[in-house]
């Protein structure tokens, strides 16, 4: 069964498998923070769902990092789109106490370090929560990320987000399920544990 990715800038991607299209960390305002942003006629079609991003079936995001999650947009998204389904984590969902309380927003809540399976739209997610890649003097240690395992018609997707260089957390997971497209962090290759990752994970495919 084929599956199509869309880049929209940064991490942002949107996947196509089955008939089914999600929007994973693509509402972002990576320019406040070094990144790039959606470009504008790509930003206004993902708000107006036009092609090709209509017929979303969920959004997900995997922490609260402006380059990943912006949450004026995602309000603004939820305006135009009420029927949605997003899922952020709670640091998230915290940025948007009127769409909580609309039902529009999905919270990833603390378990932890335990990890939370649902089904959004006939799509099976399952999160596993990891601490952030370290930044400078061990800065984003206070940040949960959580890595997203989404099955597809049996097809398994993993998006780590900026989840940090942990080979045997990885592992763990690569050992419960056979990944088939591994979405790999473009930092995970200019570092040594980054790429035994990689190669511990043994997808079939990886998105880069």
């Amino acid at each position: 069964m084929d599956a199509r990715v869309t880049l929209i800038a940064s991490n942002g991607v949107m996947l196509e498998c089955a008939g089914k299209k999600l929007l994973l960390d693509a509402l972002h305002n990576g320019k406040s923070v070094g990144f790039s942003n959606p470009p504008a006629d790509v930003l206004e079609n993902i708000l107006n769902a036009g092609l090709p991003f209509d017929n979303i079936s969920c959004l997900l995001f995997t922490h609260v990092h402006p380059d990943h999650f912006h949450a004026p947009l995602v309000a603004q998204y939820i305006l135009a789109h009420p029927e949605q389904t997003v899922l952020v984590p709670k640091d998230c969902a915290d940025m948007l106490p009127e769409m909580v309380s609309r039902g529009n927003i999905s919270t990833i809540h603390d378990f932890n370090g335990g990890n939370i399976s649902l089904d959004i739209s006939g799509i099976k997610v399952t999160t596993y929560e990891s601490s952030h890649i370290k930044g400078i003097n061990n800065s984003y240690s206070d940040i949960k990320n959580y890595c997203l395992l989404i099955i597809i018609a049996g097809k398994k997707f993993l998006f780590p987000g900026d989840a940090d260089f942990n080979v045997d957390f990885c592992k763990n997971i690569a050992d419960e399920h056979d990944i088939d497209v591994l979405f790999t962090n473009p930092l995970y290759l200019n570092r040594p544990r980054g790429r035994r990752i990689i190669k511990a994970m043994e997808a079939k495919h990886n998105v880069i």
